[in-house]
């Protein structure tokens, strides 16, 4: 009650917006003006909206007193082809200005200077600006602290991304940085200098054939994406001096080998490394290890066929692995070095055709595990993994016997979609309250005497997907939508009282598939004892 009461004055700021119009530009132009409140920030908030109005020049702002409190400016996808000095004067508030998709070609050199005290972002994407022609239209600008420079163009021969571009700039306090899609090849080794407060660099879609020695300029980076490029091999010492790097994107290039020391200096900081799609034939073990902050690490969509022994080793504090499709080779104690430190594994289209039980059995902490888009016919020994969440969505089952949830120790989500399972009744031999929730999605599901009792009992706490009955109507498995098939189904089967709250009641573990009746057994005795020493 108490938070709820907190939540309810929040809740009635946030949907605040004070009397804050422009009506003159509103007449003038196609241009749209409204004022809100940011609870979470304690502030007003003036947005002139010009944005996809087919303006080829800045509306007139001067006329309107109302201008000079706006602090957001959208004029992205319009046809603007020139900034020009002394256009933002009524705009000295401002502190996001959006210009993507227009056709500028040239910021000239004091276009932006009188908002320089409070503008915090600037989105010039997707335009025609010659980024190695001088960017001297940013100088000054020292309360920056998001730049987007994506989809703009390198006019010099060698698509290089020129020294000393941003040295003298003073931008002294930019944190991220973007530029996206231009083109770039090479990036000259002082291209950022200057740039010593910049937190997250993006270079993604572009056509670099190494990590740029650039980035070493950037002292306090924790984010680098390098996403979509053409990257083979990653050099020893790349990140030399990076000693707060935390994140790295190389994701989508065409990576054949990464040197052994090339994460060197990225000991104790280094968490999340993403390697999607490249062209690894290996775990790249002896350039992982001794990364004792990794927790996050994705290698899907590579050519690994076998996991080395021991190729998690040094790597103390992995929580979480992606794997998918991938032609892996399963065999015991694959994943040997992550028994207490697993969590989250996915193993997606990597051609499973059972269950790998023995190959996980060891991971003492896995909690979350998806092996969908396999071949899986027959899922066994579930019940022997402490899991939480288990995805087999796509695979080739059919039926699913009790059997398989032996053991089981904590209710679990369990996503069947999409598989060819037409009878449910192995739900009726499982320990009631064993799923928290059940996903049978596109799955051809029989309407019977069973579905009844499943639905009605109460014993699942959630389910979804449908059931289709003999005349080919199609109903909501979701029990508070079966009214319909419930009253066709209790004609001819015996109506199931609710006798289990699934949301109230404690999960019992047994060490093999319980009865419904033996469960009810097990209750009532349980609370005839506690009536009894009442």
């Amino acid at each position: 009650m108490l938070k709820a009461s907190l939540l309810l004055p929040l809740m009635c700021i946030s949907i605040f917006a004070y009397e804050f119009r422009c009506p003159q530009l509103e007449q003038t132009t196609s241009c749209k003006c409204r004022g809100t409140f940011e609870w979470w920030n304690n502030r007003n908030v003036s947005i002139l909206n010009c944005s996809a109005v087919s303006l080829q020049t800045i509306p007139n702002l001067y006329g309107d007193q109302s201008s000079y409190a706006i602090t957001k400016l959208f004029l992205n996808g319009n046809n603007l082809t020139r900034i020009k000095a002394n256009e933002f004067l009524p705009l000295q508030q401002v502190n996001e200005i959006d210009l993507s998709r227009n056709l500028i070609e040239t910021l000239e050199n004091d276009s932006l200077s009188l908002v320089s005290r409070h503008l915090t972002r600037l989105v010039l994407e997707g335009n025609r600006i010659a980024l190695d022609q001088g960017l001297w239209f940013l100088r000054g600008l020292q309360t920056l602290n998001e730049l987007v420079l994506d989809s703009n163009t390198i006019q010099n021969e060698y698509h290089t991304l020129p020294g000393i571009l941003f040295r003298d700039l003073q931008l002294t306090s930019l944190r991220k940085l973007s530029i996206k899609n231009c083109g770039i090849s090479k990036v000259t080794p002082t291209a950022f200098l200057g740039l010593d407060q910049v937190e997250e660099l993006d270079l993604s879609y572009n056509y670099l054939e190494s990590v740029p020695e650039a980035i070493m300029s950037m002292k306090r980076l924790k984010k680098l994406v390098l996403y979509d490029n053409n990257i083979d091999i990653v050099s020893g010492h790349s990140f030399r001096g990076l000693s707060h790097l935390s994140e790295i994107d190389m994701s989508l290039n065409m990576m054949t080998n990464i040197e052994d020391d090339a994460f060197e200096g990225l000991e104790d900081s280094l968490k999340e490394l993403k390697l999607y799609s490249n062209m690894l034939s290996a775990i790249p073990s002896s350039s992982l290890r001794k990364l004792r902050k990794l927790h996050f690490l994705v290698l899907s969509k590579n050519n690994i066929h076998f996991i080395q022994d021991n190729a998690f080793n040094g790597i103390p504090n992995l929580k979480m692995l992606e794997l998918d499709y991938n032609p892996l080779i399963y065999y015991n104690e694959m994943f040997s070095g992550l028994e207490d430190t697993l969590e989250t594994l996915t193993l997606r289209a990597t051609k499973l055709t059972s269950f790998p039980v023995n190959a996980l059995i060891n991971l003492r902490k896995l909690t979350d595990l998806d092996l969908s888009l396999n071949q899986i016919t027959k899922p066994v020994g579930i019940g022997r993994l402490a899991l939480k969440n288990l995805a087999l969505a796509r695979n080739n089952i059919v039926s699913v016997s009790p059997l398989a949830f032996s053991g089981l120790s904590r209710s679990l989500s369990l996503d069947l979609d999409n598989n060819n399972i037409t009878n449910i009744s192995f739900l009726l031999d499982v320990t009631p309250c064993s799923f928290s929730y059940l996903d049978l999605v596109g799955n051809p599901v029989r309407c019977d005497c069973d579905t009844e009792r499943i639905i009605n009992s109460g014993m699942i706490l959630g389910i979804g997907g449908t059931c289709s009955l003999s005349n080919g109507l199609t109903y909501e498995l979701n029990s508070g939508s079966t009214s319909g098939v419930i009253q066709h189904l209790t004609q001819k089967c015996n109506t199931t009282e609710k006798t289990l709250n699934c949301v109230n009641m404690q999960f019992l573990s047994t060490s093999s598939a319980a009865t419904p009746q033996t469960t009810f057994v097990f209750i009532f005795v349980v609370a005839l004892l506690f009536v009894t020493v009442s």
